[in-house]
C-alpha cells in the first residue's frame, strides 16, 4: 500500500504531462508551414510534418508571406487525404495519412480550362485500374474529343 501511495503522485504527474504533450502536437501542427521558405525545398520542409486541424483561414493569415491558400482536397483510399495548396506562387499536392502526417508533396504543373487537372481512377478496356491518379490533361489543338455514354471513357 505504501508503494502505491508513493507511485500515485508520479502517475498523476505523468498523466498531466501526457495531457500537455497531447496538446503540443496540435499547436506545432498548426505551424507546419512555418518551416517553409520561398525559394527553398518546400516538399522537404513539409514531408513528415503534421497538418494542423485549425481553421484554414487562420493558417492562411499566419503565413501571408508564403501566399498560402488552401485549394481543396479529397479523401483517397487507404485512409489517405489528398490536398492542394498554393505556396509561394506554386501549387503543391500534399498527401496526408489518417494521423494527418504529411507523407508526400509534389509541386504540380500549371493547369487551366484548356489543360485541366484531373484526379480519379482510370479504366482500361472497361476494367478499373487499382489506385488513383492526378494529372494535367493535354488538350491538344486540332483533336476532337467525343464522350460516349460510358462514364470516364473518351475517344479521340
Amino acid at each position: 500500500m505504501k508503494v502505491l501511495s508513493l507511485l500515485l503522485p508520479g502517475f498523476l504527474g505523468l498523466s498531466i504531462l501526457a495531457g500537455i504533450c497531447r496538446l503540443s502536437p496540435n499547436a506545432s501542427a498548426a505551424d507546419l508551414f512555418s518551416k517553409v521558405q520561398c525559394g527553398a525545398d518546400i516538399p522537404k520542409a513539409l514531408i513528415g510534418g503534421v497538418m494542423g486541424n485549425e481553421r484554414v483561414a487562420l493558417t492562411e493569415a499566419r503565413h501571408k508571406d508564403l501566399g498560402l491558400k488552401d485549394l481543396g482536397g479529397s479523401d483517397l483510399s487507404g485512409g489517405l487525404f489528398f490536398g492542394s495548396w498554393l505556396i509561394c506562387g506554386n501549387e503543391y499536392q500534399i498527401i496526408t495519412d489518417k494521423r494527418s502526417v504529411v507523407r508526400d508533396v509534389l509541386q504540380f504543373p500549371e493547369h487551366s480550362k484548356d489543360s485541366p487537372e484531373f484526379d480519379g481512377s482510370c479504366k482500361v478496356n472497361g476494367k478499373k485500374l487499382p489506385g488513383e491518379i492526378v494529372a494535367v490533361l493535354n488538350n491538344q489543338a486540332g483533336l476532337r474529343t467525343y464522350r460516349q455514354n460510358l462514364p470516364g471513357r473518351l475517344i479521340h
